[in-house]
């Protein structure tokens, strides 16, 4: 503060009433000179800016106004000595008092005219109240503008930018307050929270952000109460707070509010606001007011947050199932429709990962993978999973199958099951859903999803998901029963093809041998002696043979027919395979037999005479119509079992046809110069052989083509 050294004197009120008058005025008053240097200053301006009446004169008034006020109240003096002299205009301004303190002042600016001077009179009044009230209005207009802003960001029907939406509201939340930081957290499904928003002026500044909820033990159990927390760092006791008042202080934290958003009863966020600023006592009542008005605008925003995101999520999941049901009708291949169920589970549902796996019962109860889709990240790679009924079959895929309903885990780190044996957490996937994937009544295997947040699976998505696995598993059936369908069509179409050729062969086979006799026993009929003894003798002989082929076609087809209707019975009596086998050799006439090699000893069962015979037969004539230039014949024994093979070195049955040969009317491939087979031979020996309790098998060994005729051996002499 300076003193003007040419201040004028006001020797009018120095002296007499005037200045008698002057001070007794109670409004406190100021005298300056047209220059603004103070002249006389009333002992109640004395004492309302801290200064005795004298030491201020000669002092320019300006020294007294606050610097960045300086200028208003230069053009304020300049626009006053410019206008009439009626003219006394207000004038607005704050006063720097002796102790330091700023006061607003209102002053009525009066001219007075003496002794040929002009001098300005300043009538001030401090106006504290009125402003501090006036800024308390403000601030509450300013309150309810932000209030209003801030719900027409958050009251929004359009979920998909509601986090940005959010984010700028602290920011405006921060810059109402003048804080350093501004902050929401939520809720995740393990109990913890997460930063979601924030607004630091600084990136050094820490708080609560840095420290951690988790530290603050004090104010998480305030906040998870529903109750508003404020803390002032400095006043530190001996309180339950007093640790949590330490941290923060140590982060630079000076005061705090910290404002719990609740939904359903329980905490499912918390929204703060800090200040490093030593000066600040604590915030204004009307500030901690408003803010818990905003609390309910962000707990609304949380919910239809959360909400929204659920929407979302099941529009989506219920695009997936449209998709999938698309996929299922155009579906071919099952391989190819698990693997494209697992890409629209992902892409569209917005998973990490999804495969279905078979649960198989074997020894172990394996589930296996079939079908996959996302990034696995090594995780189905070596996978050991089990649905048995123990320790191995606790996890979410073995539970789906045994239980039959879904199994979700929300925080697989957490699980200490799932976190000790698939690891899941480790390769990124936080939460998993697995549900049973049904063909009819049963559980055929499961649908497992994958996802890297928390708390993924809301029960919504796990109806939509089991509705997507009952979906693939008909889908599933369905290729199945298709897949059947057409087998067998293929195989009605082979059977009808087969049946022709089978009365075309009937006819063939039948009309062959009654030829020969028909002709024969013409002969014999019409012969009046011409014919020589051998010749008559041949003739008979033949007549007998042929009529024997026929028996032996009437025998397969009765036979064919009785094990058709399940009619079909056996003797059981002790027969020697080998004397079966000689005497069935024997009956083809020694132009065939001497292109067998017949070997063996006795080898005793139980059976049908007459019906191993004709497995023998059949055995025998298959090898000479279809094998090559040599046939073996062999009995033997083998363990509990007694056996005879039918051996030649022909070409023989492709692999694909070693076991279609034993269906009825089948056949492999005709012998050049052979007349075609009924196909029933194979079919009805394999029939007696087991209605016997034996085996009729076939096989490829060494080049050859093996039948093997297989039966329970037997010691008793008599049965």
């Amino acid at each position: 503060m300076t003193t003007s050294p040419t201040a004028p004197a006001l020797s009018g009120f120095a002296t007499g009433r005037i200045s008698l008058l002057f001070d007794a005025v109670p409004d406190p008053m100021i005298v300056t000179n047209v220059s603004g240097v103070i002249l006389r200053v009333s002992k109640s301006a004395g004492r309302l800016l801290g200064h005795s009446a004298t030491s201020l004169e000669g002092v320019p008034l300006a020294d007294l106004i606050p610097e960045d006020m300086r200028a208003e109240y230069a053009r304020h003096r300049m626009d006053f000595l410019a206008g009439g002299e009626d003219t006394a205009p207000e004038l607005e301004t704050l006063f720097m008092t002796a102790t330091g303190p700023v006061i607003p002042i209102d002053a009525s600016v009066g001219r007075l005219q003496m002794d040929d001077e002009t001098y300005l009179v300043l009538v001030m009044r401090e106006v504290s109240d009125r402003v501090a009230t006036q800024r308390r209005l403000e601030r509450m207009v300013a309150l309810d503008e932000l209030i209003m802003s801030i719900s027409s960001h958050l009251n929004t029907p359009n979920f998909d930018d509601i986090d940005d939406r959010i984010a700028q509201s602290i920011g405006e939340l921060a810059a109402f307050c003048s804080a350093d930081d501004a902050y929401l957290f939520t809720r995740q499904v393990s109990g913890s929270f997460r930063l979601h928003s924030r607004r630091a002026v600084s990136d050094q500044h820490r708080g609560v952000v840095t420290v951690g909820l988790d530290k603050l033990r004090w104010i998480r159990e305030v906040i998870d109460g529903g109750t508003v927390v404020t803390v002032l760092t400095d006043e530190w006791g001996s309180d339950e707070s007093a640790s949590d008042r330490r941290l923060l202080a140590e982060s630079g934290v000076a005061s705090a509010i910290i404002i719990p958003l609740r939904a359903s009863g329980r905490t499912v966020g918390f929204c703060g606001i800090e200040s490093t600023e030593a000066t600040r006592a604590a915030w204004p009542a009307e500030d901690v007011s408003g803010l818990v008005v905003l609390q309910d605008f962000l707990e609304n925003a949380l919910e239809r947050k959360r909400i929204g995101s659920e929407l979302r999520r099941a529009n989506r999941m219920l695009q997936a199932v449209s998709e999938c049901n698309d996929t299922l009708i155009r579906a071919h291949d099952e391989a190819e429709l698990l693997r494209d169920v697992c890409r629209i589970v992902v892409e569209t549902g917005d998973y990490a990962l999804a495969w279905v796996g078979y649960a198989l019962d074997d020894e172990e109860k394996s589930i296996v993978p079939q079908a996959h889709w996302g990034e696995d990240r090594g995780f189905l790679t070596g996978l050991k999973l089990s649905w048995e009924d123990g320790d191995n079959g606790r996890g979410p895929a073995g539970m789906a199958v045994r239980t039959r309903r879904p199994v979700s885990v929300q925080n697989t780190a957490a699980d200490t099951f799932v976190r000790s044996h698939s690891r899941p957490a480790q390769h990124g996937f936080l939460s998993v859903v697995t549900v049973p994937v049904f063909f009819g009544d049963e559980v055929a295997g499961l649908l497992a999803v994958y996802d890297s947040d928390v708390g993924a699976f809301k029960s919504p998505e796990v109806q939509v998901l089991q509705r997507f696995a009952d979906d693939l598993g008909f889908g599933i059936a369905a290729l199945r029963t298709r897949a059947r369908q057409v087998e067998a069509e293929a195989q009605l179409r082979d059977l009808l093809r087969s049946k022709d050729e089978l009365i075309a062969t009937i006819a063939h086979e039948l009309r062959t041998p009654l030829t020969g006799v028909v002709g024969f026993a013409q002969l014999l009929r019409d012969d009046e002696g011409a014919l020589k003894p051998e010749a008559r003798s041949e003739m008979i002989r033949l007549v007998a043979e042929q009529g024997m082929d026929l028996t032996n076609i009437v025998d397969d087809l009765l036979v064919a027919a009785k094990a058709e209707a399940g009619t079909l019975e056996v003797a059981s009596v002790r027969v020697d395979l080998r004397a079966q086998a000689a005497q069935v050799l024997e009956a083809w006439g020694t132009g065939i037999t001497g292109d067998v090699e017949f070997s063996g000893v006795a080898a005793y069962t139980v059976g049908d005479p007459a019906r191993v015979r004709q497995i023998l037969r059949n055995l025998v004539s298959n090898a000479l119509r279809y094998g090559g230039d040599k046939m073996f014949v062999r009995v033997g024994a083998e363990g509990d079992g007694v056996y005879v093979t039918v051996e030649d070195d022909g070409a023989g049955v492709a692999p694909d046809e070693h076991e279609t040969i034993f269906e009825p009317y089948r056949r492999a491939h005709n012998a050049p110069g052979m007349t075609a087979s009924m196909g029933l031979g194979l079919s009805i020996s394999r029939d007696l052989a087991r209605l016997m309790g034996g085996d009729l098998t076939y096989c490829r060994d060494a080049g050859r083509s093996v039948f093997r005729f297989a039966m329970p051996a037997t010691t008793s002499a008599s049965l």
